[in-house]
């Protein structure tokens, strides 16, 4: 294989993808859940297209997430000032807690990804990632 940011990128997502769904085996989370529990701690009440394009979701596939979370009563989705077009998305109390599972599950992820790092290494890193994805967003 050669070395290049192609083939290095996917290699290292399938492999967190692979630590992902071997985290939430036995759970109540299964794959895409997490994404979204972790994009709402931080933005309770967002609406789908923000929460899609903030996990990078298509909204065909968020809605498809979101409709299996509001039946296992993870979240809730509601509209509000009498807007029809935006869906705002809440987590329930359940939602809460597996978020706070998710959490864990990604500092456990990223822990392992960076560990050997210096701290110096993971924000060179970290810096020059947030460029190549600038970068990527041109086109």
């Amino acid at each position: 294989m050669d070395i290049n940011y192609h083939n290095l990128l996917l290699a290292n997502y399938s492999l967190l993808n692979q630590g992902l769904h071997e985290r939430i085996k036995g759970s109540e989370l299964s794959p895409g859940q997490p994404k979204v529990l972790n994009y709402l701690i931080g933005n309770n009440g967002a609406t789908q297209k923000e929460i899609a394009d903030g996990c990078f979701l298509t909204p065909g596939s968020l809605t498809t997430i979101l409709t299996r979370m509001e039946k296992l009563d993870m979240v809730e989705r509601r509209r509000e000032n009498g807007n029809m077009k935006e869906i705002h998305v809440y987590l329930t109390d359940k939602g809460r807690k597996l978020s706070d599972e998710a959490e864990n599950i990604f500092n456990d992820l990223n822990k392992i990804a960076l560990s050997g790092l210096t701290s110096e290494e993971k924000d060179i890193f970290l810096r020059t990632f947030l460029k190549i994805y600038a970068n990527m967003q041109k086109f």
